[in-house]
């Protein structure tokens, strides 16, 4: 969405000097090709998964893809069978989840996850700036 927060964070911003880089959605095979490398499996196994994460990641964004995936990962959606072993998933479940196609909705989520005492440290850092001294990440950590 060209009117998003984040774009029109990148817009306020454009006295610097960004180099754009615009990525295009991937096709289904391109997704599947992805996953089939990333789980070391044949491309045959993962189509259906693929065709699903496609669909999810707003038609196939490379970056909300990626981040789509270690959280389904995280959230234990896509996980090691150790009967077999290899990777599995459980594809009625993910079909089921309402994801946001937001990208940066999805981090949020993910940060909302993690535990209150890390949350806490980085909103500290956050409020720093963008770097600080190896001390006070001792503190904060």
């Amino acid at each position: 969405d060209d009117n998003g927060p984040f774009n029109q964070w990148l817009l306020s911003i454009s006295m610097t000097s960004l180099q754009t880089i615009n990525l295009k959605n991937m096709t289904v095979e391109g997704v599947n090709n992805l996953v089939s490398d990333a789980l070391r499996l044949s491309p045959r196994i993962t189509f259906p998964l693929s065709s699903v994460l496609h669909h999810k990641a707003g038609g196939g964004n490379p970056l909300f893809l990626r981040q789509l995936i270690e959280s389904l990962k995280e959230q234990g959606f896509i996980y090691v069978n150790l009967s077999y072993p290899r990777w599995a998933w459980d594809l009625d479940k993910i079909m089921d989840l309402t994801i946001s196609d937001d990208v940066v909705a999805l981090l949020i989520g993910e940060m909302q996850r993690l535990h209150t005492d890390l949350q806490w440290g980085l909103k500290i850092a956050a409020c720093i700036g963008s770097s600080m001294k190896d001390s006070i990440h001792d503190i904060l950590s």
